[in-house]
């Protein structure tokens, strides 16, 4: 009888650390249903939290970014207060997670990240009139959908790898790219 409580315990652990970050994660904000309104161009997830930096288009007006700065960047709480967000700190932005944007032409970005300044973001409308984050992923043009950090346990500011996931553009398959500082 114990023996069978025991394994209902393991089983019920494992279904949650399976389902709970699912569920969390589909609770990200999106501006609607249809892609050409969704905001998020890509998230960054950390092995610290579940918490996200979220990278959404920043609008002006309908249609118009905002020139200075076309990417609103903030944190997604998935823990403490799930589903509440909060902007970068001076710091945060300055030191990890902001970006700087050079214009290249009209509705064009040359985005590159504080903490990834070596690889740049291109942010442009693709064919169909929805802007995109273009970046290279292993070798490959692809729109970016996720950063995953990996920390080392013992030392929270110390990367031990940088999982990059995006959509091969010209053949529309997942495409994935370790780095390892």
């Amino acid at each position: 009888m114990k023996k069978t409580k025991f394994y209902i315990f393991i089983k019920f652990g494992l279904l949650i650390t399976i389902l709970v970050p699912q569920m969390l994660s589909a609770n990200l904000p999106v501006d609607a249903d249809k892609p050409e309104n969704n905001k998020r161009l890509f998230v960054i997830a950390r092995s610290k939290n579940a918490n996200l930096i979220c990278y959404d288009l920043n609008y002006i007006a309908p249609g118009k970014l905002d020139p200075e700065k076309p990417i609103h960047v903030y944190w997604f709480n998935q823990t403490d207060k799930p589903g509440t967000t909060d902007e970068l700190s001076y710091i945060q932005a300055k030191m990890a997670y902001g970006y700087t944007a050079n214009p290249v032409g009209t509705s064009k970005w040359e985005i590159s990240l504080v903490a990834f300044p070596q690889r740049k973001l291109i942010l442009e409308k693709d064919g169909e009139g929805i802007y995109r984050s273009r970046i290279t992923i292993s070798g490959r043009q692809a729109v970016l959908k996720k950063i995953y950090v990996r920390a080392d346990p013992n030392n929270s500011l110390r990367i031990q790898w940088v999982d990059i996931f995006g959509i091969d553009m010209q053949t529309g398959k997942e495409v994935k790219e370790r780095i390892i500082p």
